[in-house]
């Protein structure tokens, strides 16, 4: 009995000289998300992404799903930029994975991003008969042809500003219309048209290139009948803010042959029409046909109305 006694006290000595052992924590991977992930930029082919670092996380796993196509990327840090076509909308996931290339879950529900919005096109001013003297606007998002992953914009800022290029009014737009309160539509307008989406949770906007409409209406023309004479033919309009001059132009057909017989000052309004082609008129064996341009000068750009049948003398 004596003997056992040493013996388990010297078993008990030893283990106690030993080095402790450090146990390391086992914690299930699976259980880390993502979090923090939005969309922080766009260009017109490219979208950056970021999201909070994850604790275990060696690298990510970046899911882009178009329609039925997923693409998966692998990157070490917390922000991403991809390339993209032109025009396009994805959803987002992103999934942590860790040293020995295991996926924990993904991040909140999947986010859904865009690259910048192409520029408007073929912006015009509507004319609604139950409201003409309005000053209502349209215009065209460029989709492109066979766009795969195509979208429309968040919306759209106008900015409407007058012939001294000073702004006039300024507005936001969810579609592809809208009515200018602030504007005359017998004036010159430059129309600023910048398509946008929203971005880091709807926070900010993300703009895309902007497209400059400029809005120069015609005279609106009356020629007093009773005034007209074989030799003369006297003009009269209605003054257009912001314009410099006028250009006359006038042809004996309809649809050819114009030529400019004046250009008189921006307050002019009037004018005597007696000499075409270096002669005399005689309205008793010829039409006359009368188109106007309005010239105007907005900043450094000059601008001019179209040109179009205003009205006509016949024989």
């Amino acid at each position: 009995m004596g003997k056992l006694k040493k013996l388990v006290v010297v078993m008990v000595l030893c283990v106690a000289l030993m080095p402790a052992m450090k146990v390391k924590a086992y914690t299930p991977y699976e259980g880390d998300k993502v979090t923090g992930l939005e969309q922080t930029d766009a260009t017109e082919t490219s979208i950056t992404i970021r999201w909070s670092a994850t604790n275990g996380a060696a690298s990510y796993r970046v899911k882009s799903s178009f329609m039925k196509e997923d693409i998966y990327e692998e990157v070490t840090g917390t922000t991403y930029t991809f390339s993209c076509p032109k025009n396009t909308s994805c959803n987002i996931e992103v999934f942590p994975i860790n040293a020995d290339g295991g996926q924990g879950y993904n991040s909140q529900a999947q986010i859904y991003v865009q690259s910048l919005p192409l520029k408007v096109a073929n912006v015009r001013v509507a004319n609604l008969a139950e409201d003409p003297n309005k000053f209502f606007l349209q215009w065209d998002y460029n989709e492109l042809e066979d766009q795969k992953y195509g979208y429309v914009p968040d919306g759209y800022e106008v900015t409407a500003y007058n012939h001294n290029n000073k702004k006039v009014q300024k507005l936001n737009s969810t579609t592809n219309a809208t009515k200018l309160s602030k504007l005359k539509k017998n004036a010159v307008y430059k129309i600023v048209i910048k398509p946008f989406i929203k971005v880091k949770s709807d926070k900010a906007k993300k703009y895309g290139k902007a497209f400059n409409f400029y809005y120069v209406p015609q005279p609106a023309l009356s020629v007093d009948n009773g005034a007209i004479t074989q030799t003369c033919i006297p003009l009269k309009w209605k003054k257009i803010t912001g314009a410099t001059k006028y250009e006359i132009w006038i042809s004996n057909s309809p649809d050819k042959g114009y030529k400019k017989v004046a250009t008189v000052k921006g307050s002019t309004t009037a004018y005597k029409f007696k000499k075409f082609k270096g002669k005399k008129i005689n309205t008793f064996k010829k039409n006359y046909y009368i188109q106007m341009v309005t010239v105007a000068k907005i900043g450094k750009k000059t601008v001019k109305s179209e040109k179009k049948l205003l009205g006509y003398v016949t024989h």
